[in-house]
């Protein structure tokens, strides 16, 4: 089990001094360890201990760290900061919450406040292992999740584990896939010409391959955020003739630009757009450079009716 400590008591963020708990532990919860059997509010007393407790999901490759510990918003930034700098890999931060919308099992925020599809769906693989779902079993799992306008629904089903955790003297599977509704698009607009899938929480633009460099795409990203008003931009360059993406994602509140190997939401806003721009339902299987996502997308009377993505997660 890994172990180090954050000393730091303040950074920087927009010239303002922020405070963050001091001498956290960042040790990743043990299999073993009771994860969310209980109310979330018992957690607290992990940051009382100074501890901070994690889980890792590799969702398409776009590893995200799944905070298990409730904690108070105001330190979401500093923390979610200093996880991305400490855990190799690590591409985003999203905190585990108590439920509020009805119905549901699990709450869950972004760092940035932000909706992330992948996030989701390692959320709800984590409750799936907590209930012990077995290799071909499948469930649905709601979750109420930040960004969204509604709880959305996560069907997992689990597979035959990648490596050998065992739980009470059984092996307990790590691997699982996931469909998940996404929240509809509120709009679709333009940006300097290119199409632009607004989502609340997040816009993506879409970039076709060739048309812009990744040194321009970093150079533009952050000013474009601010121009259209959202916490998190997407901007993908797509291919559409081999039906490829590759992603670069900007959280305003974290200053963080990451060129991400898997985007759910940005798969999302693939296969909306197309739909929308072909006046139908359309399914894509989104490849990226994490893998694949598939995208189905239900176009009735000149709207996206229904938007869902299935991709797969490994718990670490």
């Amino acid at each position: 089990m890994s172990r180090c400590s954050l000393r730091s008591g303040k950074i920087t963020r927009n010239g303002i001094k922020a405070k963050i708990p001091v001498n956290i532990d960042l040790r990743p919860v043990s299999i073993y360890n009771k994860i969310i059997e209980t109310s979330l509010s018992d957690h607290r007393r992990g940051i009382a201990m100074n501890r901070l407790f994690y889980r890792i999901a590799d969702p398409t490759k776009n590893i995200t760290v799944l905070v298990t510990n409730e904690i108070d918003k105001e330190h979401y930034v500093p923390v979610a900061t200093q996880l991305l700098r400490v855990i190799k890999d690590a591409e985003q931060v999203a905190f585990l919450v108590e439920p509020h919308r009805k119905g549901s099992r699990i709450g869950l925020c972004m760092m940035g406040g932000e909706f992330c599809g992948n996030a989701t769906l390692s959320a709800a693989a984590l409750m799936a292992q907590k209930d012990g779902l077995k290799p071909e079993e499948e469930s649905d799992i709601q979750l109420d999740v930040s960004g969204a306008d509604h709880a959305l629904t996560c069907h997992i089903k689990a597979h035959n584990p990648t490596k050998g955790f065992f739980k009470g003297g059984g092996r307990q599977t790590d691997l699982f896939t996931g469909t998940l509704e996404m929240p509809l698009p509120k709009s679709f607009t333009a940006y300097q010409g290119l199409p632009a899938v607004c989502f609340r929480g997040i816009i993506h633009i879409i970039v076709p391959v060739g048309m812009m460099k990744a040194k321009a795409i970093e150079e533009s990203i952050r000013s474009a955020a601010h121009a259209l008003r959202t916490p998190a931009l997407g901007m993908l360059l797509w291919d559409e003739k081999n039906s490829y993406m590759t992603p670069c994602v900007y959280v305003r509140d974290t200053d963080s630009l990451t060129w991400e190997r898997g985007c759910a939401s940005g798969s999302a806003a693939i296969g909306a757009w197309r739909a929308y721009k072909a006046q139908t339902s359309i399914s894509t299987d989104v490849h990226q450079p994490g893998g694949m996502i598939r995208t189905d997308a239900n176009h009735t009377d000149g709207k996206i009716t229904k938007l869902a993505i299935t991709g797969q997660v490994i718990l670490r």
